[in-house]
């Protein structure tokens, strides 16, 4: 599980978060990424990854991509990328918000700011996924330095369907399944929120 992070301002040739070749459960949980050279959560070769309550943003590729690398042996038999879960997630100005292989996984509950602008229903007819899922106007600022950040939006979050793995939020504070938010927060916080009191800051 990689779950609790501040992940900033990566450069690397696959992710802010990188998971490779699993056919065991693994999860991608209540982190925030902001900036990346290439895209926020990578994977590629991976089964059963939950990827899900994440705030990740201006991914310069994909806000979370999943891949197979066909042909490749992994444990014996040729690698999949399926039985993946995406969801609750908020992606805001990333490349592309999505981009997914394989047909024979979950995506839904995700808030999308894209900038180009992306179309949602073009999405959901093509692969049958985010039916629960939103584009919307919310802008977000992150302030590397102090570790603040703020969402602004016009309308109140939507609720989304509870993950049962994610019990916490970023920030520790527990999730109440009567009323579950997408990203990483539990509640709305009051803005502009803290999010690593006390650390260093950014070289």
């Amino acid at each position: 599980r990689c779950s609790q992070n501040v992940v900033i301002n990566t450069d690397s040739m696959f992710g802010g978060i990188f998971m490779e070749a699993s056919q065991a459960p693994n999860m991608v949980d209540s982190n925030v990424i902001w900036g990346s050279t290439a895209n926020g959560v990578y994977q590629h070769d991976c089964d059963f990854l939950t990827v899900a309550h994440n705030l990740i943003c201006h991914a310069r590729a994909t806000g979370i991509r999943m891949q197979v690398c066909k042909g490749r042996i992994v444990y014996g038999r040729e690698s999949t990328a399926t039985k993946c879960r995406v969801l609750n997630n908020i992606l805001v100005g990333n490349g592309q918000p999505l981009s997914i292989s394989d047909p024979d996984n979950s995506c839904d509950g995700n808030l999308i700011v894209a900038e180009p602008p992306f179309d949602l229903a073009a999405w959901q007819a093509q692969t049958g996924w985010d039916a629960h899922s939103a584009v919307t106007d919310l802008q977000v600022d992150f302030d590397p330095a102090t570790r603040r950040l703020s969402l602004h939006h016009s309308e109140p979050l939507p609720c989304v369907a509870p993950v049962a793995e994610g019990t916490h939020d970023l920030l520790d504070a527990p999730m109440n399944p009567a009323r579950v938010l997408p990203g990483p927060f539990a509640e709305e916080p009051s803005y502009p929120a803290q999010l690593l009191e006390g650390a260093p800051p950014v070289p």
